[in-house]
């Protein structure tokens, strides 16, 4: 059996209040098979409760740039995986 780390990806629109922030994508990694991969949500109706102003565009976009930058990436998951703890203010691993 494997063991698999998941890592959760919120959208959090102002950091002087990161507990108002929704959740809005996934990334499940598996060391021992060298196996990363990302779900993101197609529904933003919650972040836009949140935040009126959010940029969809930019959000509905994220899942593809994430395929992208894992099959750039995979002979280092686990480094990117490091770099993706710092990757942005407004959406946070």
């Amino acid at each position: 059996m494997k063991s698999c780390i998941f890592y959760i990806l919120r959208y959090v629109p102002n950091l002087s209040s990161p507990q108002q922030s929704r959740n809005i994508g996934v990334f499940l990694h598996c060391p021992q098979a060298r196996f990363l991969d990302c779900a993101f949500t197609n529904d933003f109706r919650d972040v836009l409760r949140l935040d009126p102003q959010a940029n969809l565009e930019f959000l509905g976009e994220l899942q593809l740039h994430f395929e992208q930058e894992i099959g750039q990436n995979e002979l280092r998951l686990a480094a990117y995986i490091d770099e993706l703890g710092s990757y942005s203010n407004l959406v946070q691993i």
